[in-house]
């Protein structure tokens, strides 16, 4: 099956989810703590279960948040207007403190990936290909996660691993240097591989 309708199936999917918890939202008599409470209980966490499998760019990610925001603003009396990025911000700032879609899937991508690097199984071992591809691609002997990706983003295949860089890259995250060292020794076990066959 082609990988982009996949993704737009996924899309839909977590749209539909995030309508239906609107709706709910929208027609229950709950208390402004209680939708807040909601959002980062049921909705969140649920999303976050999702979020490591799929490719979702930040304009995608806006568009699902501009469906939660107003739900969340109405719920505590304020006005639609209202700054978004001062909802992302914590009440010491003035803010709602609400984790913005965009932010939930880098984070779990993050620690999905650091998790199976930990655990130095096949997943490891797929991701690891895939990022010696997107490195290939690079042309680049620094490590991809460390360059700009609106720089060098144009020259690699829309991966996993690149959208993933995508998210590091807008917030300035750097990665270990022992990830490099791991596709090294990756790329020395692979070429063994090849001349042996």
């Amino acid at each position: 099956m082609n990988p982009i309708v996949v993704q737009c199936k996924a899309y839909d999917q977590i749209r539909m989810f995030i309508l239906n918890w609107k709706n709910g939202i929208l027609h229950s008599s709950l208390p402004p703590h209680l939708v807040k409470q909601s959002y980062e209980t049921e909705l969140r966490s649920q999303i976050r279960y999702r979020m490591p499998i799929y490719r979702f760019d930040d304009k995608q990610c806006n568009t699902l948040m501009k469906i939660i925001s107003p739900v969340l603003l109405h719920a505590n009396y304020i006005n639609k207007n209202y700054p978004r990025s001062l909802m992302q911000a914590n009440s010491q700032y003035g803010g709602l403190g609400i984790t913005h879609i965009y932010d939930v899937m880098g984070i779990e991508k993050l620690k999905f990936l650091l998790m199976h690097i930990r655990r130095h199984d096949t997943t490891r071992d797929l991701l690891h290909i895939s990022m010696q591809q997107t490195q290939v691609e690079c042309g680049s002997e620094k490590l991809f996660f460390d360059l700009n990706h609106d720089v060098y983003g144009h020259f690699t295949t829309p991966t996993w691993n690149t959208n993933l860089w995508q998210y590091v890259s807008s917030w300035t995250i750097t990665m270990d240097s022992n990830l490099h060292v791991q596709i090294k020794n990756l790329e020395s076990m692979m070429n063994s591989l090849w001349t042996s066959l």
